[in-house]
């Protein structure tokens, strides 16, 4: 029988337990009505996963989220201190470690200003292409209309006066300068219809405008103690003989109206060129050399500003007033030493800034190619003429073409008519033998068509049959049996006949089913050593490239000599040579071999045995080859035989950048990005192969990518479209591939590739092709 006391404590038990239990009840519903809650806000309100890029969160718009710092006890603002911060729509891309140099990093960049009062929204893309908009400047790419990345010899972009609001501008003692001409400006010539000039009142105007500002100019000393106002002396004497050329063909020439328009703002930008290099040299520099403290002036917004990655450029104009940027990874901009004030999104280029997108119609591009000072230096330098009035780079085909002898006037006598065509053989073979003493370009004069003897492979635009060949895509294939192999569209150029042949054999040959194993048996003897030293082509070549019918010759000669398949009967070449035509074609042939196959030849007694991959095909007296070993040998000559072609084509149409080292290197690196780790293939190939020809979409979407930005810097209309097609995408601060528009692009591209190829070279392009498994 348990006693009265312990009762009490089992009564008391309970009571806790029971009082604990309706606590514990009441926190559950709470939690669940707070968990109910929750679900409800994330469903009407979703949010993104909290993902950190260098401690910083992304925000939902997929944006690093800033936020304002101030460094301890500092507040005062440095060049190098963000007034304003955002991220711009672009990567930098580093290269991770030394001894893998396939790594790479792809971090975000930041701009910052320390005095401007926006960030522009700046294009970083290595290619650039400048066209002609509809009020005749070039958008963003031109100086005068939004801020420019800095390049040496142009460091007076900063100080360009920019264009002032729609309120201001009626104000503006030269608002003429930012002003748009329209139709109802033009005064067409009373005997010429369509062609005519600005109207007179303005044109007075911009006189007075130009004939002050040169008063100005003729004023302006040099500083002889001063190195950069000699400099600057310079630069302002060019823009000012710039607008006075721009002037006179505005006040003297009858154009049609889209040149009127350009040439008047060609002087536009020449008069605020000028405007600005005064006020560098007679207020901005002085400055600069007086700033011995660490103060600076105020800034002066009504200036263009420049955008720059060099901190020394940034601290400089800080310290003048003058708006800068400064653009950086996001690891250097966001650290505990730089004070951020604001974060801001970036100013898009529009209609609300004074800068027109919208593109004119049917107009030339003024300059295609790598973002370097070239791009500026090639725009500046154009001058209105008469005949090449759009003209900044030669276009592909001819602008002045010859009458022909039945079109020439009728007053022309016969004997006149003979007299031109006898001349006009002379002059052919003067300006032939100019273009053979030549320079680096590709052609020292513009491509003229071609004469109608040429013998074109048509064939050779269908894909092979044969079952010892490899594949290519149905892209690659539909591209080349697309291509119009009429002669008439062949390009004259001095290079075309050196680069009609084949640096490395022609796939076809090893096809062969008789002699086909003896080709490839000799081609495998020596492929190591020609790739080791083929560096003659297409860099500083010379020589024409070997054709097929050459290749085969080489190849059974190397057989023969190495006694690979059978015993070498050759008979000795007679000492007295032939004199039949047939027998002279044939030691041309034979001599041009030796220019070209100047390479060591295995020595017959130390070759034991050939190897393809992991797999001897050839011993003395045994030979085992398989039908893959000629699929990938195939293979393999389309991938080098294209990147051969590939590397010339480019040097022919860009011609211009290559003659700079700095915009070569850049060439040879877009090139190097579109090959597998940028290098030459290799048999067998290293794992993991891929190529543009690979047969996943996943695989090749990279290659594909660089092959379009090389082919974006071309000549033509569908270089700009394929600058416009971007089927990479970032979701979540990673890449994303749509493949529906890689597609597009590849059908583009491709035919667009071969077209071309064809145009400049008279025979079928060597298409990539897949790896063989």
């Amino acid at each position: 029988m348990k006693s009265s006391r312990g009762q009490g404590e089992q009564t008391d038990k309970e009571s806790s337990l029971l009082l604990l239990g309706c606590h514990v009840a009441t926190i559950v519903v709470v939690l669940m009505n707070v968990l109910r809650k929750h679900e409800k806000e994330q469903a009407q309100h979703p949010r993104n996963p909290v993902v950190l890029v260098h401690g910083r969160p992304i925000g939902s718009n997929g944006r690093i989220v800033f936020q304002p710092y101030r460094r301890p006890g500092d507040d005062e603002l440095q060049a190098s201190d963000a007034l304003l911060i955002g991220e711009l729509n672009a990567t930098h891309t580093a290269i991770v470690g030394v001894a893998s140099p396939s790594v790479f990093l792809r971090e975000p960049l930041v701009i910052t200003t320390p005095n401007a009062d926006y960030l522009p929204d700046i294009s970083l893309d290595p290619h650039v292409s400048i066209v002609i908009r509809r009020d005749g400047r070039f958008g963003t790419e031109d100086w005068t209309q939004w801020p420019q990345w800095f390049f040496e010899g142009f460091e007076h972009f900063a100080y360009i006066p920019k264009r002032p609001c729609t309120a201001e501008l009626v104000k503006h003692p030269f608002w003429r300068i930012w002003w748009d001409m329209t139709q109802e400006d033009f005064c067409e010539a009373y005997d010429a219809p369509g062609i005519g000039k600005l109207q007179g009142s303005i044109l007075d105007e911009l006189k007075q405008l130009r004939k002050d500002l040169m008063t100005e100019v003729s004023r302006q000393e040099i500083d002889p103690g001063c190195h950069s106002s000699r400099r600057d002396h310079i630069k302002l004497q060019e823009a000012a003989t710039a607008m006075r050329h721009h002037f006179v063909a505005l006040e003297q020439m009858l154009q049609p109206f889209v040149y009127t328009v350009v040439t008047l703002t060609s002087f536009q930008r020449s008069y605020l060129e000028t405007r600005a290099l005064l006020d560098k040299i007679q207020k901005f520099n002085k400055r600069y050399s007086l700033c011995d403290t660490p103060s600076c002036w105020p800034v002066d917004n009504s200036l263009m500003g420049i955008v720059t990655d060099r901190i020394s450029l940034v601290h400089e104009l800080y310290l003048k007033g003058v708006p800068v940027w400064f653009v950086r990874s996001v690891a250097l901009a966001v650290s505990s030493a730089t004070n951020i004030v604001k974060p801001m999104a970036l100013t898009r280029p529009g209609a609300s800034n004074g800068v027109v997108l919208e593109f004119w119609p049917n107009l030339p591009i003024s300059y295609q190619g790598p973002r370097t000072p070239m791009m500026y230096a090639t725009v500046m330098k154009w001058q209105p003429g008469v005949l090449t009035q759009m003209h900044t780079e030669p276009d592909t085909r001819p602008t002045v073409s010859q009458k022909s002898p039945e079109n020439l006037p009728a007053r022309q006598s016969q004997r006149e008519t003979g007299s031109t065509s006898s001349n006009g053989q002379k002059k052919r073979s003067a300006q032939s033998s100019t273009s053979k003493k030549g320079t680096q370009k590709p052609y020292s004069r513009p491509p003229q068509p071609s004469t109608p003897h040429m013998s074109i492979n048509h064939d050779r635009f269908k894909p092979s049959m044969s079952p010892k060949s490899s594949s290519s895509t149905p892209e690659w294939i539909d591209a080349l049996r697309k291509v119009n192999s009429d002669q008439a569209r062949c390009i004259q150029h001095s290079h075309r006949d050196l680069f009609q042949g084949y640096a490395f054999p022609d796939p076809p040959v090893f096809l062969d089913d008789k002699k086909g194993p003896e080709y490839l048996l000799a081609w495998i003897a020596i492929r190591t050593l020609w790739i080791s030293t083929f560096t003659r082509f297409p860099e500083d070549c010379s020589i024409p490239l070997p054709g097929p019918q050459l290749w085969r010759m080489y190849l059974r000669d190397v057989a023969l000599d190495l006694e690979l398949l059978r015993q070498d009967d050759r008979r000795p070449t007679p000492q007295i040579p032939s004199t039949s035509r047939t027998s002279r074609r044939n030691q041309r042939t034979l001599d041009a071999a030796k220019d070209i196959f100047s390479i060591p030849k295995p020595v017959k007694e130390e070759l034991t045995s050939l190897v393809l991959g992991e797999h001897t095909i050839w011993t003395p007296g045994n030979v085992e080859l398989r039908l893959a070993d000629f699929q990938l040998v195939v293979w393999d000559s389309h991938e080098h035989n294209f990147r051969a072609g590939f590397m010339s084509l480019d040097r022919c149409l860009m011609a211009t950048a290559y003659a700079d080292p700095q915009s070569s290197h850049i060439r040879n690196h877009r090139i190097g990005g579109v090959f597998f780790h940028g290098a030459t293939p290799t048999i067998p190939p290293v794992a993991g192969y891929k190529s543009r020809a690979s047969t996943n979409p996943a695989d090749r979407c990279v290659f594909v990518e660089a092959f379009c930005h090389v082919l974006s810097d071309w000549p033509g209309e569908t270089p700009v479209v394929l600058a416009s097609l971007k089927f990479r995408q970032k979701k979540n601060g990673e890449d994303s591939w749509n493949f529906d528009v890689m597609r597009i692009v590849e059908k583009l591209a491709y035919q667009y590739y071969c077209r071309t190829f064809f145009d400049y070279f008279g025979r079928a392009p060597t298409i990539p092709h897949t790896c063989p498994t």
